[in-house]
């Protein structure tokens, strides 16, 4: 079994109603997500009921594009909808929520070693949840060249992968031998949009790095999703320094 297909297979219940595969509607995708990202961090999609909960936690984060796009709920949320759903940001968890039968479904972005706060943020998840999950998650080793991470002088907590349930990264060829899932946002329907060709090249940078000194049009990952995939589509060559832009141009 492919392991997307074995993330869809895991049956929790709600009552006595077993969960239900079903086709990805990318109408719901776009109703789910802008819903979704008008909630502040750290708001549920369903108030607790005492039964098993679906947690997923990602970076929800209103200026980088991929990170809004890239939770796999938004893609498959007519495969969970009949469930109790809730999301956290890494820095919101409500840690109250989340019960040792829960599930927890950590994705995607580039969350593993990101910073020192979201590594112990896993390792709490860990330990709060017997069934922990990664789906399309990545390695992130630009901590020190952030303008902000080098000043704090944190040590990593390392993060004991034999523990989770399963995993799946979007880092091919990882070296720890981890099993390569594809970032969600290569389901993202804005990505089949075509254009004409208005510029040779155009720069697509990293809010928090910028690309500076090319005498080419730019915009950045701050860019909506819509704005995004029209730059892509208008362009015949992409400069990026942003794992996401360089996703979405493949």
């Amino acid at each position: 079994m492919a392991l997307t297909e074995a993330f869809l297979s895991i049956t929790i219940y709600r009552g006595t109603i077993p969960l239900r595969r079903e086709s990805v509607s990318m109408k719901r995708y776009q109703q789910t997500a802008s819903a979704s990202l008008r909630k502040a961090p750290g708001m549920t999609t369903m108030k607790s009921t005492g039964r098993q909960i679906i947690h997923f936690v990602n970076n929800i984060c209103d200026s980088n594009v991929g990170d809004i796009h890239c939770c796999p709920l938004y893609y498959y949320y007519s495969f969970f909808k009949d469930y109790n759903l809730m999301r956290h940001h890494f820095d919101h968890v409500d840690w109250g929520q989340i019960g040792k039968r829960d599930i927890v479904v950590i994705g995607g972005g580039g969350m593993l070693s990101a910073y020192p706060s979201i590594n112990a943020t896993i390792n709490r998840l860990l330990s709060a949840c017997d069934t922990v999950i990664v789906w399309g998650a990545g390695e992130n080793s630009l901590y020190d060249i952030w303008p902000y991470g080098a000043t704090l002088g944190l040590e990593f907590p390392e993060i004991d992968f034999s523990r989770f349930a399963m995993i799946g990264v979007r880092d091919y060829n990882h070296p720890l031998g981890l099993e390569y899932l594809p970032c969600s946002t290569a389901l993202v329907p804005e990505l089949r949009r075509s254009g004409k060709i208005k510029r040779r090249i155009g720069v697509i940078e990293h809010l928090l790095m910028p690309i500076n000194g090319l005498p080419y049009d730019k915009i950045s990952n701050a860019s909506s999703m819509d704005e995004v995939t029209d730059f892509i589509a208008t362009s015949d060559t992409i400069v990026t320094n942003s794992y996401h832009m360089t996703y979405l141009l493949t």
